[in-house]
């Protein structure tokens, strides 16, 4: 039964307590961001505490939900209130805000595989992703993704300028795409309306949860992304450079570039 002291899990966090938390590296998921953030923070904890000799261990379980995840990673929070927080180990020459959120591939860019490796997708999840495309009448590796991000961002266009129709036409034409088309949004009403028709052969997917529809990307030949962590998770993980992403990632109002999240290979449009 969960919390039962004498399974697994409760024997592991029992040694933990003994052995102290002067050798345990963490960062709060959860509370900074949502699902494309959280997997920018799980990674590169997990990567600086591999490069320091740390253990890193998350109090929130939600990402094991859905990646097939060592159970060593995960404990009590109760035991990591004196654990060392891994943006306390990022170099002072970071931007503060790459800093703070960890959202960056550079931490463990050298090794562009790193976490594609630790991040493999449950055979559940698998298998829900397969079904979302099997429901848009689409084949894994025989058609474009796009992601459009709208939501929030149409409140802050000062510090996330919306990728618009137009930034996704010239995408696909850099891209040279002749595949159908399954477009993933936030607001599939808007690309219902004012986007599917500018474009042969593409559909809406119907929206389904966070973690099935960036694995359901993932299976693209082509991606069209936003300028968004959670569809950057799923060109990362597609494991090709055939992705087209905004050259602009944010506006004005953000001291950040944005290069650090454009990977060598990819369109830049």
């Amino acid at each position: 039964m969960p919390g039962d002291v004498g399974g697994p899990q409760g024997k592991r966090q029992e040694r933990e307590k003994m052995q102290g938390l002067s050798d345990v590296l963490t960062y709060p998921l959860g509370t900074m961001g949502r699902l494309g953030n959280q997997l920018f923070q799980l990674t590169s904890t997990v990567w600086l505490g591999n490069q320091h000799g740390l253990r890193p261990r998350f109090g929130s379980r939600r990402l094991a939900a859905y990646f097939d995840l060592d159970e060593a990673l995960f404990t009590s929070p109760l035991m990591l209130s004196d654990a060392t927080d891994s943006r306390t180990l990022v170099s002072a020459d970071v931007e503060p805000e790459i800093a703070e959120y960890l959202q960056s591939a550079e931490f463990w860019g050298r090794d562009r595989d790193f976490a594609r490796d630790l991040l493999r997708p449950k055979p559940s999840l698998a298998s829900e992703a397969h079904a979302v495309l099997e429901g848009a009448g689409v084949e894994p590796g025989q058609f474009c993704s796009i992601h459009v991000r709208r939501g929030d961002y149409l409140d802050y266009p000062g510090k996330f300028p919306v990728a618009g129709s137009d930034y996704v036409r010239d995408a696909l034409e850099a891209l040279q795409v002749d595949n159908e088309i399954l477009i993933f949004s936030d607001d599939p009403h808007w690309c219902s309306t004012e986007l599917a028709p500018l474009l042969p052969d593409a559909r809406v997917a119907s929206a389904g949860l966070p973690a099935t529809d960036l694995i359901a990307m993932s299976l693209a030949a082509q991606l069209v992304i936003a300028n968004s962590s959670f569809s950057w998770w799923a060109a990362y993980l597609a494991g090709h450079d055939r992705v087209a992403c905004p050259a602009t990632w944010f506006g004005p109002e953000v001291s950040v570039p944005g290069d650090h999240l454009q990977l060598a290979g990819w369109h830049r449009v």
